[in-house]
């Protein structure tokens, strides 16, 4: 039997259900009093990034998130690329509105992992690196219609050593 739930990893795929599959990490890391690791994985490098980004946010709002996080974190970013700055920035403010929606999440542990790699075998090895006891994913309109493009949570499932989630596409969106 599993002891308690310490550690969940919430693997962040950056989408229109970003802030819904956030939101659902964000509310059982609180419930559980668990502390939640945020990771994204960048597999290839695309100049998309922005543009989902001002897709989440609005483009007013995510400039000015990405100024905001230029002055606040310019010396953390000096030596990194636009790409993991503007992932980084995303899910930041994902915490800050986390913070503002359920006061109780401001005292969860968390940290905002973003690396370069195969996205299954980057969320396994960081959900053993990180001793999580719990991943959760985000549904893609292809992983419900039986698409190919689930084949990132059909890896992940299949290879991982812990229990993972996978959060259904919102019915509001």
């Amino acid at each position: 039997m599993q002891e308690k739930i310490k550690t969940i990893l919430f693997a962040a795929a950056l989408n229109e259900y970003s802030q819904s599959y956030f939101s659902f990490s964000m509310n059982l890391a609180t419930q559980l009093s668990a502390r939640l690791l945020i990771l994204h994985v960048i597999e290839n490098f695309q100049a998309t990034y922005e543009g989902i980004a001002a897709g989440i946010f609005g483009e007013i709002k995510w400039k000015e998130i990405l100024q905001s996080h230029k002055q606040n974190e310019a010396q953390r970013f000096k030596n990194t690329d636009l790409n993991k700055q503007m992932v980084f920035s995303v899910f930041h403010e994902f915490c800050l509105c986390g913070e503002r929606k359920l006061n109780a999440f401001k005292s969860i542990e968390r940290k905002i992992i973003i690396r370069k790699g195969n996205i299954a075998n980057v969320i396994i090895k960081q959900a053993k690196s990180h001793n999580s006891d719990l991943i959760i994913m985000g549904a893609s309109r292809g992983y419900l219609a039986g698409e190919s493009t689930s084949q990132h949570i059909k890896s992940v499932i299949k290879n991982s050593f812990i229990p993972v989630i996978v959060t259904p596409i919102p019915l509001s969106i």
